[in-house]
């Protein structure tokens, strides 16, 4: 059963902040955070006192840090090119930085880039600076958008679940595939999260927390049916036998919330955070009881 634990805490200095992220936490025991702030033109981010500035037409969103080693912070984050008059998307891409300093400075580090709307994953043994070629998880034997992808292990470090969004039935839902072996192959899919009456859930983030898989989403299920779900409220599901049923549904944050995210803390804790209307990006600790 999840307990809140405490208020919630601002993660954005104002209120355009959305999309916020966490990871896992750095030596001195804070953790590392990250959101979307909207300005005048094109987009920019917050990575704890960092801000990086983006380019004239480039589009910068969907932050993610990472902790790979004690020393440094990966953030890896879309770069897409937007162009007037419309500044309609013309090149897809994701782009990683890095910092030595604890975020305070980053520099530029390496790109993935592809043209398809698939569920993708690569990997890199060198700390983000060069990665292997793409291999497909979700999306390859359909024509759907899958993405928003969270991946957590199962019972052992060779199995996963990774979790995302799909309109492979028209509207977004969430759909779940399942590996065996580190990532190399996936299979097992299986819808997760499919809302009654034609509604929409999507943005989905997974944990394991001491065993038991927590799955966020955003779904528009208790009011307007929205396009893939927007202003609707972010909920939790709970799964307790890797995968095969899941319950508990828990409401983190009410209708007007957007793109929530989950990082583990402990054992029996995990953050929860969302962007929502009027307050910027937030977050929240929960306790698993």
């Amino acid at each position: 059963m999840p307990v809140f634990e405490g208020g919630y805490h601002p993660i954005s200095p104002n209120i355009t902040g959305a999309y916020p992220r966490s990871t896992n936490k750095l030596d001195d025991g804070s953790t590392l955070g990250a959101c979307t702030l909207s300005t005048n033109g094109p987009d920019s981010e917050l990575v704890l006192k960092h801000f990086c500035g983006s380019a004239d037409y480039n589009d910068i969103d969907n932050p993610f840090p990472f902790v790979p080693t004690s020393t440094r912070i990966l953030y890896a984050y879309h770069n897409h090119d937007r162009h007037p008059p419309k500044r309609d998307y013309d090149f897809f891409r994701v782009s990683v930085s890095y910092s030595y300093d604890g975020g305070v400075t980053f520099k530029y580090l390496s790109t993935n880039d592809d043209d398809d709307q698939d569920s993708l994953m690569r990997t890199s043994t060198d700390d983000g600076a060069t990665w292997s070629d793409s291999n497909t998880i979700s999306g390859r034997t359909v024509i759907a958008r899958d993405g928003m992808l969270g991946i957590a292990t199962l019972d052992n470090e060779s199995a996963l679940i990774a979790i995302f969004e799909t309109t492979e039935y028209g509207r977004f839902m969430v759909s779940r595939v399942i590996s065996h072996d580190g990532g190399s192959t996936w299979g097992e899919h299986a819808d997760m999260y499919v809302p009654a009456d034609g509604k929409q859930a999507g943005v989905p983030q997974i944990v394991n927390v001491g065993g038991t898989l927590v799955a966020s989403s955003m779904t528009n299920e208790d009011g307007p049916n929205r396009p893939g779900a927007i202003d609707g409220a972010a909920k939790i599901l709970a799964s307790m036998d890797s995968k095969n049923t899941w319950n508990n549904k828990f409401t983190l944050f009410p209708p007007r919330s957007n793109w929530p995210g989950l990082a583990l803390l402990h054992e029996d804790h995990f953050n929860v955070m969302d962007g929502v209307s009027g307050e910027g990006a937030i977050g929240r600790k929960i306790e698993l009881t």
